[in-house]
């Protein structure tokens, strides 16, 4: 059996507001999901004097499940907070010291997952647990992280590779930050909370009242979304966008574009429900502030029958996902606009696009049949 203790990126506090909008939560309850996994307990990052003060984070927030359980912690640092996500450099060492000697099984696998892009801690894991780190993207290049926030990325990373058993990644050109020598694969984002016995369900979706709108997009938004492609989009079809703005300059540009309507957050559970909104589903980066991830947004489309208008080629290529920098007619976003009521897109979803399978083979050759040994 084994014994998991995680320290996510987006904790219970992000889990609350959102549901398992990320790559980390979603790992999460599909490990849960593995008979061998015995227990996890979640670390959550220390609640601050100043989040309680300004009222952010007076409640407080666990994932508890029949194997799920949180551990939630106070700090008094009044000025820590002030550096932004430089203060989680230290903010970790002494809770993940004294946690893991206290939730060390001596009658399991000892299996530590840590998804800090920031955060080193100094606690005993040689010969004790098996240190996995993943990356949920190549933070060294992240668009919304600062240059004082990417050195402290390259010390985590170099931290990972001085103690991970294995590191893996969303992609190849993420895992290419580190040697050779590591060992080190790639776990693309995938097919989440999602079964076969769903397809019918999902494809019955066409049957349904027409959609609102002709293309949709759902997800956080940052400066690396492509407005250029949108107003172009927006000059014939609707558009609806789902999800957190984190800059006002860009939510006063959304709101004020013709044809293009800004619905703001949701929550994960709502999703199924916003794909009944729109035909096509949108995926617009610039490529130039790419961070070597491994898109959700494609699997979710998919999953709810919507193929997807992406600005760049990821590890998925199929006919219902088209990248419009490579050139595309208005026949062919016609044509995809036909597709959600004409074809049966889910049955494209094989085994191998399971997270669950996909963690599954991952637990059984690096862990129990790995590493372990």
């Amino acid at each position: 059996m084994i014994n998991v203790v995680v320290l996510l990126y987006r904790d219970s506090y992000f889990f609350s507001q959102y549901g398992p909008a990320v790559r980390d939560l979603q790992i999460l309850f599909e490990l849960e999901k593995i008979t061998e996994i015995k227990k996890i307990t979640v670390i959550n990052r220390p609640v601050s004097i100043a989040e309680k003060m300004c009222g952010r984070k007076i409640k407080r927030k666990r994932i508890e499940t029949d194997k799920i359980d949180t551990i939630d912690s106070f700090s008094w640092d009044l000025f820590g907070p002030l550096k932004g996500r430089a203060w989680s450099e230290k903010i970790y060492n002494d809770i993940v010291h004294n946690k893991l000697a206290e939730l060390y099984d001596e009658n399991c696998i000892n299996l530590l997952l840590d998804f800090l892009p920031i955060g080193t801690f100094s606690a005993d894991l040689k010969n004790k647990w098996i240190y996995w780190y993943d990356l949920i993207d190549n933070f060294t290049k992240h668009n919304r992280f600062t240059p004082r926030d990417r050195e402290l990325v390259r010390k985590k990373y170099k931290f990972a590779c001085s103690y991970a058993n294995v590191i893996t990644g969303v992609s190849l050109n993420a895992l290419n930050e580190f040697p050779s020598t590591i060992n080190k694969l790639v776990i693309p984002n995938r097919i989440f909370g999602f079964n076969k016995y769903d397809f019918d369900a999902c494809n019955v979706l066409k049957t349904l009242k027409e959609p609102e709108f002709d293309f949709g997009f759902i997800g956080f938004i940052t400066d690396k979304f492509d407005f250029s492609f949108i107003e172009r989009l927006s000059k014939e079809y609707k558009i609806a966008i789902y999800g957190k703005c984190y800059d006002r300059k860009i939510k006063k540009k959304i709101e004020s574009m013709q044809n293009v309507t800004y619905f703001g957050s949701f929550k994960y559970n709502q999703l199924r429900e916003i794909m009944l909104t729109f035909k096509v589903g949108l995926l617009p980066y610039m490529a130039e502030k790419s961070h070597d991830e491994s898109p959700l947004k494609i699997y979710e489309y998919l999953k709810n029958n919507r193929p997807c208008l992406t600005s760049m080629d990821f590890e998925l290529n199929n006919k219902y996902i088209i990248n419009y920098n490579n050139g595309i007619s208005n026949k062919t976003i016609n044509e995809m606009l036909g597709f959600y009521n004409k074809e049966k897109i889910t049955y494209i979803i094989d085994d191998e696009m399971y997270l669950l399978s996909t963690l599954r083979k991952f637990i059984s050759n690096n862990i129990i049949d790995g590493i372990a040994i």
